[in-house]
């Protein structure tokens, strides 16, 4: 179906509640439907560059707009948190985000930023001597012969040659960005890592300015070790 009702399209989605019953929905991608936003509908409510999907298929079929550094024609392809979204005729380039409302936003950054890509390590496996593969945020895989780096790091890569730029990793005194739990789209920095054996999740306590709180080790986006590595809002 090519079309999701309103009212059933994730709240991280900045539409409008009342209006037409459909909005676009999402094809099968990279990202689920709740951790993803169509290029349909970013261009119509968070950008505002269009008002039709006519309007938006011109745009996409020149060839405009280019998702982590691909041409992507198709108005129901998802973008994720963190994903680049690329206008080089105009010279534009912003990063998938969410706000402290758990609204998806776009925060520009410069095009150099636009061709690195920060991605969470969620798990690794071991494929034989020498062999790890490294299981990262939006589905990607990366092979590596040495084992430097842990669960919940960071990775920046060079999305034109697949490269690790930079590790960056989480640790006492690093920069989180909040990626869910209360204080989503909030800037801390991480306090103390409780590495839970019984069946509770793992946890962080970190500080927002002087105030100290506690969430899921999953929502802990880690951007950077003294300062910000990654132009997130709220990091000034």
């Amino acid at each position: 179906m090519a079309h999701l009702s309103r009212i059933a399209a994730p709240k991280s989605w900045s539409i409008p509640r009342k209006g037409r019953k459909w909005v676009t929905r999402t094809s099968p991608g990279p990202h689920s439907l709740e951790s993803s936003i169509n290029l349909s509908v970013l261009l119509k409510y968070v950008l505002n560059y269009a008002n039709t999907n006519r309007d938006i298929k011109r745009i996409l079929n020149n060839g405009e707009i280019k998702v982590d550094s691909k041409i992507r024609k198709d108005l129901h392809f998802p973008i994720g948190l963190m994903d680049t979204l690329s206008f080089e005729k105009i010279n534009e380039y912003y990063r998938l985000l969410i706000n402290k409302n758990g609204k998806f936003i776009l925060n520009k950054i410069s095009k150099e930023e636009s061709t690195v890509k920060p991605y969470k390590v969620i798990n690794k496996t071991v494929l034989g001597k020498d062999k790890i593969q490294l299981n990262l945020t939006s589905g990607k895989n990366i092979i590596i012969n040495k084992d430097e780096f842990k669960v919940s790091d960071t990775l920046l890569i060079d999305i034109s040659n697949n490269k690790i730029r930079e590790h960056i990793p989480l640790k006492e005194g690093a920069v989180i960005y909040l990626i869910g739990g209360s204080k989503i789209g909030h800037v801390g920095k991480t306090v103390s890592i409780f590495e839970s054996r019984s069946i509770q999740p793992p946890k962080i306590i970190f500080s927002i300015g002087k105030e100290k709180h506690e969430t899921l080790k999953e929502y802990a986006f880690v951007i950077g070790v003294d300062s910000p590595n990654i132009t997130v809002p709220g990091n000034e």
